[in-house]
């Protein structure tokens, strides 16, 4: 069996298997209570494990925070 690696856009990979783990990002900012100052901490979510099938559910969250970026 030979495993091949393709790209192509999200809305055209219905039945295909991610590759890799996708993770949204996003940045929040809070102000440190001992000293007043701002403070940004990096944040992530694991949106779609590794092997996950794409299927309309998961096609919708891809594009969804594909845009967000």
């Amino acid at each position: 069996m030979e495993l091949q690696k393709k790209t192509l856009p999200v809305e055209e990979a219905n039945g295909w298997y991610l590759t890799q783990t996708v993770y949204r990002y996003w940045n929040e900012e809070f102000i440190d209570e001992d000293t007043g100052d701002p403070t940004t901490v990096e944040r992530s979510e694991t949106l779609c494990g590794k092997g996950t099938q794409i299927n309309d559910i998961i096609k919708s969250l891809l594009v969804e925070f594909e845009t967000g970026y």
